[in-house]
């Protein structure tokens, strides 16, 4: 989507085996066989995005590489889910969400109290699951555990944690997306020096990203928490905690804090 940094190299067919790979023979949420073709970022964004504008969007694949030009719709797919779920529990969490969603991917103010909470947190991680999904085999980062629990769970697990920031798309002088994605590994450590490898996806879609850490083990990334926000860079106070949930009523937007495109590389690397 207009966005990732472009990537000069060419484009090639995939071969039958790597097609194989990128097709799964059962539903990563669900466990049963199958799978669909699922928009990452559904349609329903454009509009909340304001439309396609008269040149439409310039779109990147997960992995970065252009695919297409002046398209009407964010047009990256996932085929982590079958139809049963695309159709069902997964349609389900974008409408819920929607009405939830559009102010702030607007940049406009909203309160979410509990149950709100819990239903954008939902959608949240299911977005950042197919964005995973999305991208080449050797390249994913987040375990499958984690897709069995949203599916079973209706909700993040609990050593998943979700933050907002949000996005200044309003400087002219500078390239601005109107959705963006990257995923990596990211380096954990508790208080006491002890640590291990997570999982990162940061995504933004209008107005505000997202970003999601998650552990390979059953360990809480909230214990692991400021360092997987700060990781030696000087932006952890921009972010807002979604999930876990730790107020009643989550207030948007923070006072004054932002990050502009030029901070995108500083929270998440090439």
């Amino acid at each position: 989507m207009r966005g990732t940094p472009q990537d000069s190299a060419p484009r090639r067919r995939l071969t039958a085996v790597e097609r194989r790979q990128y097709v799964p023979l059962v539903c990563a949420f669900c466990g049963r066989p199958g799978s669909s073709r699922e928009h990452v970022f559904a349609k329903w964004l454009v509009d909340a995005l304001g439309g396609p504008g008269e040149h439409g969007f310039d779109l990147l694949n997960a992995d970065g590489v252009q695919t297409k030009r002046n398209t009407r719709y964010l047009a990256l797919y996932s085929r982590a889910a079958c139809v049963a779920c695309n159709t069902g529990w997964m349609s389900r969490s974008e409408n819920a969400a929607k009405p939830l969603l559009a102010p702030v991917i607007q940049d406009r103010a909203v309160a979410w109290r509990g149950e709100s909470q819990r239903t954008v947190a939902a959608w949240a991680f299911k977005t950042a699951l197919t964005w995973d999904r999305a991208r080449r085999p050797e390249k994913r980062v987040v375990p499958d555990a984690d897709f069995r629990a949203l599916h079973g769970d209706g909700e993040p697990p609990h050593r998943v944690t979700i933050h907002l920031a949000r996005y200044d798309n309003t400087d002219a002088s500078t390239r601005t997306f109107a959705a963006w994605g990257r995923s990596s590994w990211a380096t954990m450590t508790k208080p006491d020096g002890t640590g291990h490898t997570g999982y990162r996806i940061t995504f933004l879609v209008g107005a505000v990203i997202f970003q999601t850490f998650g552990t390979v083990t059953d360990e809480r990334v909230a214990d692991y928490l400021p360092s997987v926000l700060a990781d030696d860079r000087p932006l952890p106070d921009v972010w807002r905690q979604l999930w876990p949930q730790t107020t009643d009523t989550f207030a948007w937007p923070p006072r004054g804090a932002h990050i502009a495109t030029t901070g995108l590389d500083i929270i998440e690397p090439p």
